[in-house]
């Protein structure tokens, strides 16, 4: 078993000369680990033929997982868990993120950090309850 692993970031909109982000994944130490969901989802995922190298998350008749699938999906089953899935898109996790970090008292320059934001625009996102 690794104790730490290596996400990399092809593309995305905070690299704007394309040369990719590789993010360093550390064990949690609590029932919930980033590390351990890994290492068990890598296992799942060496039942389907998919290399190494080949984007994290491939679907089992070889295709990748894209924004727009993600989003379809998601409305999907929040609809048949019976919420209003017109309220949720892509974004909504990077809210759920950034309203977590916050309720959670932590540092502006690292909330930034996590979700690779060079500005403040990061507090759009927050969606606190005012009480």
């Amino acid at each position: 078993d690794q104790s730490w692993c290596v996400v990399f970031i092809k593309v995305s909109k905070t690299d704007p000369f394309r040369i990719g982000c590789h993010l360093s994944v550390f064990p949690s130490g609590r029932s919930v680990c980033p590390v351990r969901a890994m290492q068990r989802f890598f296992r799942h995922r060496s039942q389907i033929a998919v290399g190494i190298s080949s984007p994290l998350f491939t679907l089992s008749d070889g295709t990748y997982l894209t924004p727009a699938r993600l989003a379809s999906t998601l409305r999907h089953l929040l609809s048949s868990a019976g919420f209003q899935s017109d309220l949720f898109a892509g974004h909504s996790f990077r809210i759920g993120a950034a309203t977590t970090a916050a309720a959670c008292r932590l540092p502006s320059w690292l909330i930034m950090t996590l979700g690779r934001w060079s500005s403040d625009c990061y507090r759009r996102y927050i969606r606190l309850d005012p009480r």
